[in-house]
């Protein structure tokens, strides 16, 4: 189910129980491993895309959370899906953008805009925001707009906002130049909303 943060079962838990796995659809079949930045994937060696078995059971079973944070049981994996590991595919993903592959980011984007929400993660995020803004001069704006969903999520959330996400989000409202400003509408709603944090309501106030 694309866009949705997946939690590992127990029998899958280690030491990066925090990092969830996410099933990928099958037209990514054919990605091959790449380049990838050794000091941040080294913490994430125990992260899965799916079951870490194929004999765990309904009550093993991982869950997911939606956008709205809601828990609920992982349904039984669909014909065509399979799993992957977090390395694999952001090697993959990196090795074909840099083949030119449309799109091939798209599955990484989607996940870090949805699980950076409530598991903020400074080394991903600073990886997403920085592919992203390469593809837009690029010309490419999938990445930019999971980066935007990225914020709006992150402005709706409970949880404050991470001080550099709000630092990043003032200097982008201050140096936005397009014409829809989208920055700062969704500064203004989310100021106006009266269920802000109020950690979040300081931070981009200041």
């Amino acid at each position: 189910m694309p866009g949705m943060a997946r939690v590992l079962s127990n029998e899958s838990r280690g030491s990066n129980a925090d990092v969830p796995p996410v099933s990928i659809p099958p037209r990514i079949s054919g990605l091959r491993g790449g380049a990838a930045s050794p000091e941040q994937l080294s913490r994430l060696q125990g992260m899965k895309f799916g079951f870490s078995s194929p004999q765990t059971t309904a009550a093993d079973a991982p869950a997911f959370y939606s956008k709205e944070g809601e828990q609920t049981q992982m349904p039984p994996v669909k014909p065509g899906q399979y799993f992957v590991s977090y390395n694999a595919l952001h090697h993959s993903s990196l090795q074909q953008r840099e083949q030119g592959v449309e799109g091939a980011m798209k599955p990484m984007y989607s996940f870090w805009a949805n699980f950076l929400v409530d598991k903020f993660n400074e080394g991903m995020y600073t990886e997403f925001k920085s592919l992203a803004e390469a593809d837009l001069q690029d010309g490419d704006t999938i990445g930019n707009q999971h980066l935007l969903n990225y914020y709006h999520g992150a402005l709706k959330s409970s949880a404050a906002l991470a001080e550099r996400v709000a630092t990043d989000l003032v200097n982008m409202l201050r140096e936005e130049k397009d014409a829809g400003r989208p920055i700062f509408k969704m500064m203004r709603i989310a100021w106006r909303d009266g269920a802000l944090n109020l950690k979040t309501r300081k931070r981009i106030g200041d």
